[in-house]
């Protein structure tokens, strides 16, 4: 597994934008919580969450180097989280 640096480093090179509605940073983190409990011993490690901020409907994302998202959805990448 990598560590949180080596996370954080990578969403720096990905030039991620910051999101900054508290909504959509909650409701990514609320999701990302759901999966560490269900998911204890993951087989990839998260990079973010990739989230509709209309609907707050959402799923964490591991693709690498860059999340695919779908029309409306924003990526709250884990430093955020």
């Amino acid at each position: 597994m990598e560590s949180r640096k080596e996370l954080l480093d990578q969403q720096e090179e990905l030039n991620i934008r910051v999101i900054k509605d508290p909504g959509v940073v909650q409701a990514a983190q609320y999701l990302y919580r759901l999966y560490t409990q269900a998911h204890r011993n993951p087989e990839k490690t998260p990079i973010g969450v990739a989230i509709n901020p209309e609907n707050y409907r959402g799923e964490v994302c591991s693709r690498r180097p860059r999340p695919i998202l779908l029309p409306g959805e924003c990526f709250v990448p884990f430093n955020q989280l």
